[in-house]
């Protein structure tokens, strides 16, 4: 039986803003089978209890899917699903705009593997409720604003599904571990081609898993590690740019400026000069670069 259901049509101008929900529903109870159809638009639909099975004409075969699972449907892919005898719990929310083609690219969703199981998610129930509030208050810019939910829940699925990953698959739990480790110890020197060999992988079978899991290759982690904590000792010491080169693992304090400047697109001194007139701090003493 449909619970609720409710749908928005956006204004023209919201649309240049890459990314809108524009649709929400849910079944507390569903037992009919959805027949098989194309969108012109995105969904996310969330078995939170039951079982039932997927098809899509991007996937060889069917798809079953248990309590605790969210599946993607795509613009213009064929699909079908339904719930077993016993019915299922649903929910449902559509959403469009060109941002979805990079989350695509970057692999967050794909219509080769269309079903993530992720478990019992509080998170995904708390993003949900938020948009049948959204939903139910409405508003000229309840497209807009349930977007950013959208966009949560693309992260939130994608940082379940890897999790579930490392607590099966012993190479995601190796390279996990290696990123704990890094953590760790990214302000020292780090051989990477040691840590591979620690998860039992040579260099380039390690880069590539890691890159899978964590979204960069080792070498960016540790140089995002050392950027954020220097970002922090700009704006909250008193330390120069030479003391902070080498406290995050730059032993050439002009290598490290270069650096800074190329990843940020500001110099360390003028990041620090911005941070501190917003934090209302005074002046600093010392050389920098």
């Amino acid at each position: 039986m449909l619970d609720y259901t409710r749908y928005e049509t956006p204004a023209a101008t919201h649309r240049q803003l890459g990314l809108l929900c524009t649709g929400v529903g849910g079944f507390t109870h569903k037992t009919v089978t959805c027949p098989p159809r194309r969108l012109s638009c995105y969904a996310a639909v969330w078995i939170s209890n039951g079982t039932g099975w997927l098809e899509t004409s991007a996937t060889p075969q069917r798809i079953q899917i248990v309590s605790g699972t969210l599946f993607w449907l795509f613009p213009g892919v064929t699909h079908t699903y339904a719930p077993d005898a016993g019915g299922w719990t649903e929910q449902w929310t559509l959403f469009e705009g060109p941002l979805m083609a990079s989350f695509e690219r970057l692999d967050f969703l794909s219509p080769a593997q269309p079903a993530q199981f992720v478990g019992n998610s509080g998170a995904i129930e708390t993003i949900f409720a938020q948009l049948y509030t959204d939903f139910q208050e409405s508003g000229p810019l309840t497209g807009v604003l349930s977007a950013s939910l959208i966009h949560r829940l693309i992260i939130v699925v994608h940082q379940l599904a890897i999790e579930m990953q490392t607590e099966h698959d012993p190479v995601a739990r190796a390279v996990q571990s290696s990123r704990a480790w890094l953590d760790e110890h990214a302000f020292e020197v780090c051989s990477l081609e040691e840590l591979a060999a620690d998860c039992n992988m040579g260099y380039s079978t390690f880069r590539r898993h890691f890159k899978s899991l964590v979204g960069c290759s080792p070498k960016e982690y540790i140089l995002r590690l050392r950027l954020r904590r220097a970002k922090e000792l700009l704006a909250f010491t008193q330390q120069n740019v030479v003391e902070i080169a080498r406290h995050v693992g730059f032993a050439d304090s002009f290598y490290f400026s270069r650096l800074f400047h190329e990843k940020e697109g500001i110099s360390p001194s003028l990041f620090r000069v911005q941070q501190r007139l917003a934090l209302g701090g005074g002046g600093f003493q010392g050389s920098e670069h």
